[in-house]
C-alpha cells in the first residue's frame, strides 16, 4: 500500500477528480476562475474553444482507421501528440479534459512535466487481444519522461469512445444516480451462465440464531421465519469513529438509520431482494454466545448470501453508498470532439485498493469470501463474481469475454480485477500471500486479530 505522504504528493500533481466539470466543445467551459486567463483565452479559437495545439491532433483519422486491420496495434501504438501547449489556465476544452486526465509521474520528484497523449488499441490493453471482435482507440495522457513504463494496471484510468455498441470495448457515461438495470444485467449474466463457481446453495447453511433485516417491515427476524427463496443481501463497510446505536437482545433497528445502512436497504428493495445481513443489527452485542456462534460461521454467510454490498466510500456509516440515495458521485470528465465524445474511465482497482474500507482487517476477509461483490466507490460500481468482473464506466463486450459455453470469463481478461481472481486460492503459497496482505490490515481491537482471520 502506497504510504500517505506518497498519496498526499501524488493528490498533489493531479487536480481531485470529483471537482471536474462537464465539458463540451462549442459551449462555454464552466471550469473554475482560479484556471482562467486572459491570455491562455486569447490563443484558443472563439468559435470552438480549441487551441491551436489541440487542433493539431488528428482524432478524424484516429477513428477512421480499420477496426479489423492485424497492424493497428503498432499504427495506433505509434501515434503520440505532444502536449506542452496543456495549460491548466487555459480556455480550451481539451486542454482542460487533457489536464484533468493526467497520469502524475512515477518519480515524484519530477514537477511540471511535458505531457504526451498517447493512442493505443483497447482490446489489447485490456487483455482481449487475441479475441475475435472489433476494436477501438483509447487514450491516455502521460509525462514525456525515459523509460516511462505504461500499463493499465498502473494507470488511474484511460480515456475512451462514449458509445453504445456492444460489440467491443468502449467508455459508458456514468449518471448521477446508478443506472441499476446494469447491476441487474450482471447479476442476471452470472445467474444464468456461472452456476459451477457461483450458484448460490438452495438452503443456505446458516450458524444457529441467524438473523437478518426484513427490509420491507424494517424488522430483524429469525432465519427460519424466512420465506422462500431463502435468499439475503450482505454489506461489507467501515464503522470507524461512528457513535450509532446497535442492536441488543430483542431489539429492533434503530431509527434513524446512517446512510450506507439506509441506501443498502433501499438498494436491496430495488434489485428485488427482500432480506439483509449487517453485522452490526444481525449480531446479538450484548450475548456473548450468539457473537462467538455468528463470528466463528462468518465465511458461511458471506459465501452464501445471494450478493455482498461493499461500502468502499467514505470512512464511516454516515457517508452512503454513492448513486444510490442522496450521496453524489463524483463527476466523470468528458469532452467532444466532433461527432465523438470522448470519456474518463477511471481505474477503480487503485481507488477501491486505497479506501479506508481496504486497510481494515474485518473487511478484508469479507472480501475475500463473498462470492458476488458489488462494490461502490466515489466514482463506480464494480461487480466481480466467481467468474467475471466488470466495471461500470466501460461497456465491454461480456459475452465474448467468457469462456466456451460462458462458464467464466477468460482469465487474459484483466478489466481493472481487483480482487483474487479464485478467492482465497487454493496452494500453500496462496495462503501466505493472503496472509501477509492481511498482516497490513489494521484492527481497531487487538484481540480481533486471530477472530477476523479465523475463518481462513
Amino acid at each position: 500500500m502506497p504510504s500517505s505522504s506518497a498519496k498526499r504528493q501524488a493528490q498533489d500533481l493531479v487536480l481531485p477528480y470529483g471537482k471536474h466539470p462537464r465539458i463540451e466543445l462549442g459551449q462555454q467551459s464552466t471550469v473554475d476562475a482560479e484556471y482562467r486567463n486572459d491570455e491562455a483565452s486569447t490563443s484558443a479559437n472563439k468559435a470552438d474553444q480549441i487551441c491551436r495545439g489541440c487542433q493539431k491532433i488528428d482524432f478524424e483519422a484516429i477513428f477512421s482507421e480499420d477496426r479489423r486491420d492485424p497492424r493497428l496495434y503498432k499504427i495506433w501504438g505509434n501515434r503520440r501528440f505532444i502536449l506542452s501547449h496543456m495549460n491548466r489556465q487555459s480556455n480550451c476544452t481539451l486542454c482542460q479534459f487533457f489536464y484533468s486526465t493526467r497520469e502524475p509521474p512515477l518519480d515524484e520528484t519530477v514537477v511540471d512535466p511535458v505531457y504526451c497523449l498517447r493512442v493505443f488499441p483497447a482490446k489489447g490493453e485490456l487483455g482481449a487481444w487475441e479475441l475475435d471482435f472489433d476494436d477501438s482507440p483509447a487514450f491516455i495522457v502521460v509525462p514525456i519522461l525515459d523509460n516511462y513504463p505504461f500499463r493499465f494496471q498502473d494507470t488511474h484510468g484511460i480515456i475512451m469512445e462514449l458509445s453504445e455498441t456492444p460489440e467491443n470495448f468502449c467508455g459508458r457515461q456514468i449518471q448521477p444516480q446508478v443506472d441499476l438495470s446494469v447491476i441487474k444485467g450482471w447479476l442476471e449474466i452470472c445467474d444464468n451462465n456461472h452456476k459451477a463457481l457461483c450458484k448460490q446453495k438452495p438452503n443456505p447453511q446458516v450458524p444457529k440464531g441467524f438473523r437478518v433485516i426484513d427490509c420491507v417491515t424494517r424488522k430483524i427476524v429469525p432465519w427460519e421465519n424466512v420465506a422462500n427463496p431463502k435468499q439475503y443481501v450482505t454489506l461489507s463497510y467501515v464503522w470507524g469513529s461512528f457513535k450509532g446505536k446497535f442492536v441488543t437482545r430483542g431489539g429492533a433497528i434503530p431509527s434513524p438509520l446512517p446512510g450506507t445502512i439506509e441506501d443498502t436497504i433501499l438498494l436491496t428493495t430495488n434489485l428485488g431482494y427482500r432480506y439483509l445481513w449487517i453485522d452490526r443489527y444481525c449480531i446479538t452485542q450484548d450475548d456473548a454466545m450468539d457473537m462467538h456462534i455468528q463470528i466463528q460461521s462468518m465465511d458461511e454467510i458471506y459465501q452464501q448470501s445471494v450478493v455482498t454490498v461493499v461500502a468502499a466510500a467514505g470512512d464511516d456509516p454516515r457517508y452512503g453508498l454513492p448513486g444510490i440515495g442522496a450521496t453524489p458521485r463524483e463527476r466523470q470528465p468528458c469532452v467532444k470532439v466532433g461527432n465523438k465524445t470522448l470519456v474518463y474511465t477511471p481505474y477503480v482497482r487503485k481507488e477501491i485498493l486505497n479506501s479506508n474500507w481496504n486497510s481494515r482487517g474485518w473487511t478484508y476477509q469479507e472480501g475475500l469470501l463473498a462470492r458476488r461483490k458489488l462494490v461502490f466507490t466515489a466514482t463506480q460500481v464494480y461487480f466481480q463474481c466467481n467468474a467475471m468482473h466488470c466495471l461500470e464506466s466501460i461497456r465491454a463486450p461480456l459475452k465474448n469475454l467468457h469462456t466456451y459455453k460462458n462458464v467464466r470469463m477468460r482469465d487474459m481478461v484483466d478489466i481493472s480485477r481487483v480482487f483474487p481472481l479464485r478467492g482465497l486460492g487454493k496452494s500453500p503459497n496462496d495462503l501466505d500471500k493472503r496472509l501477509n496482505e492481511y498482516l497490513q490490515r489494521s484492527l481497531r481491537y487487538e484481540r480481533d486479530m486471530l477472530n477476523a482471520f479465523r475463518v481462513f
